[in-house]
């Protein structure tokens, strides 16, 4: 099996004994067998074995991906470690240490190579877009040239958490309904399989002819049953035009955003939490010294929406041609009236950056009590609905039973 490699760093997997005679076992990852015995012994291990792994061999809490909490967790420490005066590559290699996960060390330690070899601390980000997208890289960029880099890294781990956390919170609010509506299907397919067949047998044996209600149930229940493979293409294919719409045509882009704005019950939390999105990034972006225009340009993706990236990058013009942050924000009809007035005041007093930080957190809060105040009203709706769900289907098998009397007659 090839051996796990995270850019040139390869994977090993050793056992030993420490310095006070105990059995140790770890991993490890170093260019070569020799250099990744050299960093053993610096543990004061007694190697009795050393030998690549692959992936496979690896446990899974080793290999698991790079996550949001991961990448605030490295922020944090390097904010920390060049506050304290420790030079970028040695912090660097102080976080490729600690890390538990092998993809994390691994790309710590391709960071710090890439930035000895002469390359800006930005640059060596941008080896890896997945993780560090270009406004992350142009914050950092700011950050060095500006001297704040200590500053600009912790801010770039408070947005991260702001992200994460909006992005779990609308996600806890589609969690309970999604569970509903599964459960729901579910529970339909179960009876069109095992239940309705059952009573199918049964009203045979009496030779009735079924209501048309029941009788439809029979029906869909047959098709499942026999026709299921053309359901699953179906769902499948439709999924999957979806998404390729989505990739490839503006307009599908637009509808969708559109239709995600204005999702009954879901469409105002979903509103709320790219204001705060927006918001964040755009405070963190002037706080680094970034030029409003092009703050704008660089957070105008972050949005998540179509519809809210055109706004932002509509609003780019205006400032161009000389018109008033808050103004402009204004004429897009998508940002409220608080928003546009705290911007105003924080444009007169020349504190837009902290303004824009109040806006963040008010709408963070918004998100947070819209998400508590639909689990409790949708609650109880699904709940009706699945119940109502299953009484179609009681409603179906046993209405025959009110003819079954004449039927033995």
């Amino acid at each position: 099996m090839a051996v796990f490699q995270i850019g040139k760093y390869k994977t090993f997997g050793w056992k030993g004994t420490n310095k006070w005679q105990q059995k140790a076992k770890g991993f490890i990852i170093a260019e070569d067998i020799v250099a990744a015995e050299e960093e053993i012994k610096k543990m004061d291990i007694t190697i009795t074995l050393l030998k690549p792994r692959s992936y496979w061999m690896l446990p899974k809490k080793v290999t698991q991906n790079i996550k949001t909490a991961d990448m605030v967790y490295i922020m944090r420490q390097l904010s920390t470690l060049i506050k304290a005066g420790i030079p970028l590559v040695q912090s660097l290699e102080i976080i490729s240490n600690g890390a538990d996960k092998i993809r994390l060390r691994g790309m710590m330690l391709n960071i710090r190579d890439s930035v000895i070899e002469g390359k800006t601390f930005a640059e060596s980000l941008a080896l890896y877009p997945k993780l560090f997208s270009s406004l992350i890289c142009g914050l950092i960029s700011a950050g060095e040239q500006s001297g704040t880099l200590d500053r600009i890294v912790n801010e770039i781990a408070t947005f991260l958490e702001h992200q994460e956390y909006l992005k779990n919170r609308v996600k806890r609010a589609l969690y309970y309904p999604i569970t509903l509506f599964s459960a729901a299907i579910l529970i339909c397919v179960g009876m069109l399989l095992f239940l309705v067949p059952r009573f199918e047998t049964i009203y045979k044996g009496f030779h009735a002819k079924l209501p048309a209600f029941t009788q439809s149930f029979v029906d869909l229940s047959h098709f499942v049953k026999n026709r299921w493979y053309i359901i699953i293409i179906v769902a499948v294919l439709i999924c999957y035009g979806i998404m390729e719409l989505k990739k490839r045509s503006p307009r599908a882009q637009y509808f969708i955003s559109a239709m995600s704005l204005h999702i009954i019950l879901f469409g105002k939390l979903i509103q709320k939490a790219i204001i705060s999105r927006v918001s964040m990034t755009l405070a963190i972006t002037l706080s680094a010294g970034i030029p409003l225009i092009d703050a704008l340009e660089r957070i105008a993706d972050v949005a998540g929406n179509v519809i809210y990236r055109d706004a932002l990058m509509q609003t780019r013009e205006e400032v161009m041609q000389g018109k008033a942050f808050a103004l402009s924000l204004k004429s897009t009809q998508l940002f409220p009236s608080i928003v546009t007035q705290m911007i105003e005041v924080g444009e007169k007093s020349g504190e837009l950056d902290h303004m824009l930080t109040k806006v963040a957190e008010y709408y963070r809060d918004q998100v947070n009590t819209a998400v508590e105040g639909l689990t409790t009203l949708i609650e109880p709706l699904l709940i009706i609905t699945l119940g109502l769900i299953i009484g179609l289907f009681v409603i179906a098998m046993y209405l025959p039973i009110f003819n079954l009397g004449m039927a033995i007659k």
